[in-house]
């Protein structure tokens, strides 16, 4: 489980359109509404592999709001504040817990929000153990530092789209019922 800080968060932004707080995933986001950034919470302790990864997500993304966790006092501070995000994307192995508890922390919030996790390591136990606690998929980082798959968009993307279904399937049920 995140244990609880009280030390004030240390975070440097390469780029200008962040913030650090995690938004909850508790609305219901819209992707319909183009003038509505993409917003997407990194968890990664390494600020190299956070930049790289934001790259990415870039290129794929213009309209793209990220919100960078690099510390344990970050992701406490994130939890407190209480808006939406699209997606979470979190590192396993980080130095304060790791990517299933994030994702079990994130699901307890809001079941719907999609979280991706990446590692540098190819344990299908830790694979299968994450997708039975609803990951929605799992990167691995390439042994070479600093090289984050292209594929990361992809999954990115294709995580994106089946919320979206699950979102508008669960309405169209629930006007079924209604």
């Amino acid at each position: 489980m995140i244990s609880a800080l009280t030390r004030k968060a240390r975070h440097s932004a390469p780029y200008g359109n962040q913030k650090r707080y995690l938004h909850n995933c508790t609305e219901k986001p819209d992707r319909s509404a183009m003038s509505r950034p993409l917003r997407i919470l990194i968890l990664e302790d390494n600020p190299d592999d956070r930049a790289l990864i934001q790259r990415e997500l870039q290129r794929e993304h213009s309209n793209l709001h990220t919100t960078l966790i690099g510390s344990e006092a970050d992701l406490a501070q994130a939890l407190e504040e209480g808006e939406a995000y699209d997606l979470v994307l979190t590192d396993y192995q980080l130095p304060w817990t790791n990517g299933l508890a994030v994702l079990r922390t994130v699901k307890d919030r809001n079941p719907d929000c999609p979280v991706i996790m990446m590692t540098g390591t190819d344990s299908e136990e830790i694979a299968m153990e994450a997708m039975k606690a609803g990951l929605d998929d799992y990167v691995i980082k390439t042994s070479q530092h600093g090289k984050i798959p292209g594929r990361l968009s992809v999954t990115v993307r294709t995580a994106l789209e089946r919320a979206q279904e699950h979102r508008a399937l669960r309405e169209s049920e629930n006007r079924f019922h209604a």
